[in-house]
């Protein structure tokens, strides 16, 4: 029986008090491990993984749902032409899954030892500690996905209804989506990067630090929120509203179309738009930073309020009287408006 050190592996005998290594005093946290072999990090290039692929199927029939709550795996979902739901990942000594069906609902939890991995399984695993949900393309399920601290990735997938992604600290990759009502995306301190969306109702991404990167998306609602970091969107159709909140960091924008558009940078940083496209409005306002804006328009059509309070401003405050709104506003920095006439005109 040894203990071994919980901040860097190291061996001791079980009535050492501070690791010999480090210095950590064991009473502490201490992990326990039967086994005559040595496992700190200067035996561990001989090891080999304790990690043993694990394999369940479940009936599609009677299951609409599939939910995840993860905190160290990473997720990784696609579809095939199984016809029963596949899920794949590798247990180990301190780590399992738990799949359950509740009523409709295929739910996947995970269960660790102490509530976390232990040094055995950081020294003695394959490396690539994933979840992989396989659904078959003959039916559409909702999705619900939560981890702390890994990836969650989605690949041509068509959804029931809706798909919630949730992660702490960890990435989110979707591309190619289909759902008829929303797609859901937040993260902590992690990234979100989208492509290829095509949803009927709503698509929300919410990132508190990190980048948010979003193209080809298709929607009624796009909103995108990014308290610090860049928020990159491009090739935005929106029937009704784009939504693109910031606070310390830079959004880029570029060919978006919508309805109605409401842009902002509630701290500092600079916002950059090109190829902006609306129906009735357009909203962009700064705090502290920058505003360069171009219209894929004509001037005629739009009633133009454009104001700096402490900065350049290349266009008159108040111009035009067209139905469409633009208005543009930073109190301190720039401001760049500039129109490239109607893409029809541009077309012909």
């Amino acid at each position: 029986m040894y203990k071994f050190c919980s901040k860097c592996g190291h061996k001791t005998t079980l009535d050492a008090r501070f690791c010999s290594k480090c210095g950590l005093k064991l009473e502490d946290i201490v992990f326990s491990y039967e086994d005559p072999v040595d496992y700190t990090e200067e035996s561990d290039a001989g090891s080999q993984s304790t990690a043993e692929l694990h394999t369940e199927s479940f009936p599609a029939d009677g299951i609409d749902k599939i939910s995840s709550s993860c905190r160290l795996y990473n997720v990784e979902v696609t579809t095939s032409d199984t016809k029963e739901i596949l899920i794949s990942w590798e247990k180990t000594e301190s780590w399992r899954l738990d799949p359950q069906i509740n009523g409709n609902t295929l739910n996947l939890k995970e269960h660790n030892r102490l509530g976390m991995h232990n040094i055995h399984d950081f020294f003695h695993n394959s490396g690539h500690n994933v979840i992989k949900i396989e659904l078959p393309k003959s039916k559409k399920f909702d999705l619900n996905l939560e981890n702390e601290t890994g990836q969650i990735t989605l690949t041509d997938i068509e959804v029931l209804n809706q798909a919630e992604l949730r992660s702490t600290i960890g990435r989110i990759k979707v591309n190619n989506l289909k759902a008829p009502e929303a797609l859901l995306v937040s993260t902590g301190t992690g990234s979100i990067r989208t492509s290829g969306l095509n949803v009927g109702q709503n698509v929300r991404l919410t990132s508190q630090i990190g980048k948010i990167i979003a193209e080809d998306v298709k929607t009624t609602t796009f909103v995108a929120n990014n308290t610090s970091g860049r928020c990159s969107l491009s090739d935005i159709t929106a029937s009704q509203q784009v939504t693109v909140t910031g606070g310390v960091g830079e959004l880029l924008l570029d060919r978006i179309t919508s309805d109605k558009m409401d842009i902002k940078m509630n701290a500092s940083g600079n916002i950059n738009c090109q190829n902006l496209y609306s129906n009735s409005s357009i909203s962009i306002y700064n705090s502290v930073g920058n505003i360069t804006c171009g219209i894929r328009d004509d001037a005629v059509n739009y009633t133009t309020h454009c104001h700096s309070d402490q900065g350049q401003n290349n266009y008159p405050e108040i111009s035009g009287s067209g139905n469409k709104h633009l208005n543009v506003r930073t109190s301190l920095g720039s401001v760049d408006i500039f129109f490239t006439g109607s893409k029809e005109k541009k077309e012909s």
